[in-house]
């Protein structure tokens, strides 16, 4: 996964980013706000990137060690998961714990129908998009 850190701001692609000043993923024009707890799981998990990181890790840094079961853990990992659905960014350490999965994106390809849909219809009506494509 090529990425970079800007910030509080963690890009996978140009288009695809985390934003955890503001707890949001943004896939493209789409926003998805995080929780608190997701939002620090997250952030915890690209911090240490190349590492699998432990519940009690997890413990420490989202709950500030309060007692937590694992199956708070979890729970709290199946709601990120599906929040950052379509793509599959938090992968499961069997007996370890959790990392961030290299993740393959692909940009979407640019079609003269996407390209109207992205830049005309704030503008236009749907109609006048249509003629367009003629």
């Amino acid at each position: 996964m090529n990425n970079i850190w800007n910030d509080d701001t963690f890009f996978v692609t140009k288009d695809i980013y985390f934003d955890f000043k503001h707890a949001k993923f943004v896939n493209h024009d789409e926003e998805v706000i995080l929780g608190r707890k997701e939002a620090l799981l997250l952030k915890l998990l690209f911090m240490k990137s190349h590492h699998v990181v432990s519940s009690h890790e997890i413990e420490y840094y989202v709950y500030q060690d309060e007692a937590v079961s694992e199956e708070r853990i979890r729970s709290l990992v199946r709601q990120l998961r599906a929040k950052l659905l379509p793509f599959h960014f938090v992968e499961t350490v069997k007996g370890e714990g959790y990392r961030i999965a290299n993740v393959k994106v692909e940009e979407p390809t640019q079609t003269p129908v996407n390209t109207i849909m992205k830049f005309c219809l704030p503008w236009l009506s749907m109609a006048d998009c249509c003629l367009l494509l003629l």
